[in-house]
């Protein structure tokens, strides 16, 4: 199971797929992917997305 789970993560361009959804990234640093969080108001970019590990965070209001 966990191996599946591994290989549809590698499978996916999360900031492509972000994208689709959210418009273009308001920002790119180093490797993270910035957006306006989806799931609470601002005015800063705090949704920050790492395509290579598959993760994204916000870190204004805590998503995982």
């Amino acid at each position: 199971m966990r191996h599946d789970i591994a290989g549809l993560k590698a499978g996916v361009d999360l900031a492509a797929l972000i994208e689709k959804d959210l418009g273009p990234a308001v920002k790119h640093t180093g490797r993270y992917w910035w957006w306006l969080c989806p799931f609470h108001k601002e005015k800063t970019p705090s949704f920050g997305v790492t395509p290579d590990t598959g993760r994204f965070k916000c870190y204004g209001c805590g998503v995982i």
